[in-house]
């Protein structure tokens, strides 16, 4: 993919804004999937507690995951020779601000 045209810049802007959002849903969902877990638990039995708090922190676990994940794949990137996708991010906001 190039970020030499207005169509691949547009591509990268729309991935900017898909990780944006995602960086930003991610713990929102988690806190109140976690927070519906502990209600019902503390309303519930002793071991349903417990299962609670195993889910919470397998979903913690996966929260992490996907806000690491855009990093790794960067490092992966940036060592193989496709690396200028982060100046192609950057280069996409600037132009999307312009013509704008």
């Amino acid at each position: 993919m190039s970020c030499n045209t207005s169509a691949g810049l547009l591509i990268f802007y729309y991935i900017k804004i898909g990780m944006n959002i995602i960086f930003i849903v991610t713990p929102i969902i988690l806190l109140i999937m976690s927070t519906i877990d502990l209600f019902g638990a503390v309303v519930g039995d002793n071991k349903s507690l417990g299962k609670a708090w195993s889910n919470i922190v397998k979903r913690m676990i996966i929260a992490v995951v996907i806000l690491i994940l855009p990093a790794l794949i960067s490092m992966v990137l940036s060592v193989t020779t496709i690396n200028s996708n982060e100046a192609c991010l950057n280069k996409a906001t600037k132009a999307i601000k312009v013509a704008m």
